[in-house]
């Protein structure tokens, strides 16, 4: 899974699903098409935290397809290898023609000089069916596919645990399609994302991927966020978390609610109901505008909703 976004909110979502799903999760961390100049505590925290959770983490690393010098390469590996706990690294732009062979064997060679242990992923984002075979065994793992939409052939005869596809651009998810290309390539994953960088969110299905690669039913946690309000102000962002704790599976929810307009008035009443497969919570809040600042009534049950039932200075 290409991370290509600051460490926040979407690597915990990922943290999560390694909780909820047995299935491997192998990410690609880029602080700056590379390792950026310094090393970043928050990247390393987060790396870590990946690593704690079961989860391989691959450094990104620019070879422009056999043209950069492989003397920079070797320091940002050296960076990397210093800098983070990382699993491995993720050599992009990568060039499957003839010839370039020794180039890369070298760089898988000076990576797995710095830990046999090492995932070596090398992404071409395409291949030549002549030079195949000498790719994939130079490379741990070859993304043979990086494009928008579902590939319409691949190369038969492949090794599917020597192979990647990286699918962007996919409204949504289809089960069948989705198992059959992981049928085909071990390194699969599939977003809705697009655009110049499709890898700065995670996709919208990627619980329905993890469900169908561990081969168990997708658990359902939905958090409906609605308001009384019919002129459009809510903005909502939702980040659930997941933990086990003596064999009891808990869910929970950080919730941002920006729901007033500029001019302070607010915006009547709004719910969240948390459905957890089929028992549901409903938790009631009210906006108000109080001159310096907003002001949360909460309360369980409509009826009981009052705004006396909080000190508005203290809450």
């Amino acid at each position: 899974m290409p991370l290509y976004v600051y460490p926040g909110c979407s690597w915990d979502s990922i943290i999560s699903l390694k909780a909820q799903y047995p299935v491997n999760i192998v990410v690609i961390a880029n602080p700056a098409s590379g390792p950026g100049s310094q090393r970043d505590p928050v990247y390393a925290d987060y790396i870590q935290k990946m690593r704690d959770a079961g989860i391989s983490v691959l450094g990104y690393v620019w070879t422009n397809y056999g043209k950069r010098d492989s003397s920079i390469i070797e320091d940002e590996i050296d960076n990397w290898a210093s800098w983070y706990n990382i699993s491995g690294i993720f050599f992009d732009g990568v060039n499957v023609s003839a010839g370039t062979e020794g180039y890369y064997s070298g760089l898988v060679n000076y990576v797995k000089g710095k830990s046999q242990s090492y995932l070596v992923v090398g992404n071409p984002g395409g291949y030549d069916p002549s030079t195949l075979a000498d790719y994939t065994s130079i490379f741990d793992v070859l993304v043979i596919y990086d494009s928008p939409s579902y590939p319409s052939s691949w190369p038969s005869g492949a090794d599917p645990s020597k192979l990647g596809a990286l699918v962007y651009g996919v409204p949504s998810f289809d089960e069948t399609t989705f198992k059959d290309l992981a049928s085909k390539a071990y390194y699969v994953y599939v977003t809705d994302d697009g655009g110049d960088n499709p890898w700065d969110s995670l996709s919208r299905y990627v619980a329905d991927e993890a469900a169908a690669l561990a081969g168990v039913p997708k658990v359902n946690y939905v958090l409906k966020v609605s308001s009384h309000s019919t002129t459009g102000y809510s903005v909502i962002e939702r980040y659930p978390s997941y933990n086990v704790s003596g064999g009891v599976y808990n869910v929970s929810w950080d919730v941002l609610l920006r729901n007033w307009d500029s001019s302070g008035a607010g915006v009547q009443l709004m719910y969240l109901i948390l459905d957890q497969g089929g028992s549901t919570v409903e938790v009631h809040f009210e906006w108000a505008y109080y001159g310096n600042g907003t002001a949360l009534y909460a309360c369980y049950g409509w009826a009981s909703c009052a705004d006396t039932d909080f000190n508005v200075t203290s809450s």
